[in-house]
């Protein structure tokens, strides 16, 4: 199975895709809803069915991706970084996305124990495991791409996509 998605770039982008889509779906659920509730106080009736779950899912994805792309080409020419093929760390990138919101989204459930954890939920909780992942993001191209000589440099500008990143998602998301 390993074989084919190293060997099929595009199976292995939609299913990226795919599951970047359904992490989104459990990571974002409580904006969702908040969605639904503002839109229904000003008026706007808005089923909760699952084809709306999933319009949401379908336009961050495409948002994201977006994002994803034109913000890390940018850091790639701006950095100078030839040796990271650019269509493999996209596809890393979006799985690491979704490992971010699928982990947020499980530790996000307990707003359902306690509502005060919502509080440092959205701030802290997010950042703490964006950093986690993107961290091993950074190891698995390091392992798979870098050298000693030029991985402190890579890590120098991989922290900077990371916190231009967080500061996009504070923003937007």
């Amino acid at each position: 199975m390993l074989d084919l998605l190293r060997k099929n770039y595009g199976l292995t982008l939609w299913l990226t895709r795919a599951i970047l889509g359904l992490s989104v779906i459990l990571g974002h659920w409580f904006f969702i809803d908040s969605f639904f509730a503002a839109m229904s106080s000003a008026g706007i009736i808005v089923p909760r069915a699952w084809y709306v779950y999933l319009l949401y899912a379908f336009i961050s994805v495409i948002v994201i991706e977006l994002i994803s792309r034109v913000f890390i080409k940018c850091a790639f020419n701006l950095a100078k970084i030839y040796v990271i093929p650019f269509s493999e760390f996209i596809i890393l990138f979006i799985a690491a996305v979704a490992a971010i919101n699928f982990i947020s989204g499980l530790i996000k459930l307990l707003y359902l124990l306690t509502p005060a954890m919502f509080v440092f939920g959205e701030a802290l909780i997010t950042f703490v495991i964006s950093a986690g992942v993107f961290f091993g993001l950074f190891l698995i191209v390091k392992k798979f791409y870098l050298n000693d000589k030029n991985a402190p440099y890579i890590f120098k500008i991989s922290v900077w996509i990371f916190l231009g990143l967080s500061v996009i998602n504070a923003f937007i998301f």
